[in-house]
């Protein structure tokens, strides 16, 4: 449900943002969409799969694991962009 969410956000959001972005003379807001898609948006599925192994029960180990894999990815994805 959560991949198929962030699948519609793309669709929906970035496409309509776009458009609207097109229309104007500035470029701030193309960056604003070039910051959502390359940032934002990839965040987004992570955070899916992240929080969906919140839902299963796993084993502690396997818990931290994805704790700690969530934090450099919402640490770090940011600053390779």
């Amino acid at each position: 449900g959560g991949l198929l969410f962030a699948k519609l956000v793309v669709i929906a959001v970035v496409r309509r943002l776009k458009k609207i972005a097109e229309k104007t003379v500035t470029t701030f807001d193309d960056l604003l969409v070039g910051i959502i898609e390359k940032i934002v948006l990839p965040g987004l599925y992570i955070s899916c799969f992240y929080l969906s192994s919140k839902v299963l029960n796993l084993p502690s180990a396997a818990d931290k694991v994805a704790n700690i894999i969530e934090l450099g990815v919402v640490t770090f994805l940011p600053l390779e962009q």
